[in-house]
């Protein structure tokens, strides 16, 4: 578009600082205003960081509070932001009609591309939003933090916090197994204390667990859970949701 909001960096982050501005006015000065915000829209003419830079500015300008910056169009390249394996047979299968199913075959490997994981793999290009407007308002890191390690360094680095998903999915428990860890370790005399080892995430990365955001009947958790665990699924009856142990 060639409008005030299209062409430039500012004129495209115009929209989304001028709604910023407006909830403000109708929220108050007390109430938080958390922006998540692309870093990489990871497909052709989407956002990329040196615009994210100057929108981030602008949302702050608009009175935002916190800034969670993220990555990838569901749409347009949905695996993006999920990294990791793409169990395109289970999506094929998991697809409501018999449309789908055979386009999802035909055309899954083009349009839904894989995207390798690595651990913290928005970690560079947050940190340069970091940079840019940590000083005015708290960053959000996310982006498979799936560690102790991995918090405690970017709590290091200045970020205010981070944003965790697919681990919790895994391990509903993996915060409080962190925490049970620090706890043990605060009882031991602190002469006697021995460094803590990393405490990382179970997940494998799979993404099996995005295939009930497609099927309306599949149970929402991770297949990996044991049975008779502690940790649990989301069992979908009609338009409600069921703790289930499986």
């Amino acid at each position: 578009r060639n409008d005030i909001y299209g062409g430039s960096h500012e004129n495209r982050a115009r929209f989304p600082a001028e709604i910023v501005g407006h909830v403000r006015e109708a929220v108050g000065e007390d109430f938080p205003i958390v922006v998540k915000l692309n870093m990489h829209d990871g497909n052709y003419g989407g956002l990329e960081l040196e615009g994210s830079i100057v929108a981030a500015n602008m949302i702050v300008d608009a009175s935002a509070d916190m800034l969670v910056m993220t990555c990838g169009n569901i749409t347009l390249n949905g695996f993006y932001m999920l990294r990791g394996g793409l169990p395109l047979e289970k999506l094929i299968q998991a697809m409501p009609t018999t449309t789908e199913r055979i386009a999802t075959g035909l055309f899954g490997p083009v349009a839904v591309p894989r995207t390798e994981y690595d651990d913290c793999f928005l970690r560079e290009s947050a940190r340069e939003v970091l940079k840019a407007v940590g000083h005015r308002v708290p960053i959000c890191l996310m982006g498979g933090v799936s560690s102790l390690g991995a918090m405690e360094g970017a709590m290091q680095e200045g970020f205010e916090c981070v944003q965790i998903a697919r681990t919790l999915i895994r391990e509903p428990d993996f915060v409080n197994r962190i925490t049970a860890s620090l706890e043990i370790n605060e009882l031991v005399e602190e002469e006697k204390r021995k460094p803590i080892e990393d405490i990382n995430s179970k997940c494998i990365r799979c993404n099996m667990c995005v295939i009930a955001t497609v099927d309306p009947t599949a149970d929402f958790g991770c297949p990996f859970q044991k049975k008779g665990g502690q940790n649990t699924r989301i069992k979908r009856s009609g338009n409600d949701y069921e703790r289930a142990r499986i």
